[in-house]
């Protein structure tokens, strides 16, 4: 359940996070690093791998395993680089260099 939760919290908080700091004029057009996304380009992404993570693990049912599966290689492989792409078009060098020094999908190791 605490798996459930830091997930949760994850993708929730940080988009929160996000949304509040953009809403100010000052940041109008900059690119946001601050919260979690400091330690991965795709927080919120990571959060929902830890929710389907617990979901899987609370209910034992070994189909649902391959929704943890299914939705790690989607992020990984289709959704994060598309998100990368564009940000790295909207943002130019700023985002590079983030890009650069922040993990993409799981703090401190991808």
């Amino acid at each position: 359940m605490a798996l459930f939760i830091a997930g949760c919290f994850l993708n929730t908080a940080n988009e929160v996070l996000r949304d509040t700091w953009k809403q100010q004029p000052e940041h109008k057009g900059q690119l946001y690093t601050g919260g979690f996304f400091k330690y991965s380009r795709h927080i919120n992404y990571f959060g929902d791998l830890m929710c389907v993570t617990a979901y899987a693990l609370i209910t034992s049912n070994g189909y649902a395993v391959s929704i943890p599966l299914f939705l790690f290689c989607f992020f990984t492989f289709y959704n994060a680089p598309k998100l990368d792409e564009y940000l790295s078009s909207k943002y130019g060098a700023a985002f590079k260099h983030y890009a650069k020094i922040t993990k993409m999908l799981i703090p401190y190791v991808y």
